[in-house]
């Protein structure tokens, strides 16, 4: 992985993450369960703690 690029489309909060391989494919994503706006949804829900850990740790196998 090159680099990882975080949009939160204009707003002060991150609702959703997704992490792309070189390729194009989908390697990570997950939605936010302090953002309103994902309550709704059908995806399971994770807090930004749980977010920030799950990225450290792929970043960390990506690099080996």
């Amino acid at each position: 992985m090159d680099f990882v690029v975080v949009d939160t489309e204009g707003n002060p909060e991150l609702s959703e993450i997704a992490v792309l391989d070189r390729q194009g494919h989908l390697v990570y994503e997950a939605f936010a369960a302090e953002h309103t706006a994902n309550l709704d949804r059908q995806h399971p829900l994770k807090s930004l703690k749980e977010i920030a850990q799950d990225i450290h740790h792929l970043a960390q196998n990506l690099i080996r």
